[in-house]
């Protein structure tokens, strides 16, 4: 007589993950969701490196305004000198600056640290990531009172009213713009770019 063979862990009740799963009760295969979650998205992105393709969309974005801006521009890049991030940025963002000659806007970047706000003199000022909530506030107020336009990758520079645009191209072309700092500076735009922005 052949004598049936089962696996060790198959029973009536299932197997021994079914029993498991069974054991875990809802609130346990919640949080296993979320773990699972988390090991599939990773933890959330930082914020991404600047590129060339940024730089060359502020620059657009520059020859936008109005009255219309042309010619050699100054750009007042402000990093924290504390912050490795912050000052990795500007100086990616003053290289591509740098090489960014023969087009219709011609930039001339400056680093500014948080010791240099008081002799901050740009038509353009870039906001780095990083900077510590007194320094912006300062940078703020600074480009206001002398009607620059300030611009920074970080989209949260224009939601917390900051900066004029926050610009990025990656993962996707966004422009953000705060209407309440740019009333506040002076700074108007041409009616067809003003199409482009996302009003925050």
């Amino acid at each position: 007589m052949t004598r049936k063979l089962s696996h060790p862990t198959a029973t009536r009740s299932g197997s021994g993950w079914a029993r498991a799963f069974r054991s875990l009760g809802r609130t346990g295969l919640a949080s296993l969701a979320v773990v699972a979650g988390a090991l599939l998205l990773g933890t959330p992105a930082a914020h991404a490196d600047v590129t060339a393709k940024d730089v060359q969309l502020m620059l657009k974005v520059v020859g936008f305004l109005t009255p219309p801006v042309s010619g050699t521009v100054a750009v007042a890049i402000v990093f924290d000198a504390a912050n490795g991030d912050s000052k990795k940025e500007a100086e990616t963002l003053k290289g591509f600056l740098d090489a960014a000659q023969g087009g219709p806007i011609v930039p001339v970047a400056r680093l500014y640290s948080q010791s240099d706000l008081g002799s901050l003199d740009a038509r353009v000022v870039i906001v780095t990531v990083g900077l510590p909530p007194a320094e912006l506030d300062a940078v703020a107020a600074t480009a206001q009172a002398r009607k620059m336009l300030t611009m920074s990758t970080d989209p949260t520079c224009a939601k917390g009213g900051k900066c004029v645009l926050s610009v990025r191209t990656s993962p996707k072309v966004e422009i953000l713009f705060n209407s309440a700092v740019a009333q506040g500076a002076g700074i108007e735009f041409q009616p067809t770019f003003r199409m482009m922005m996302t009003g925050v």
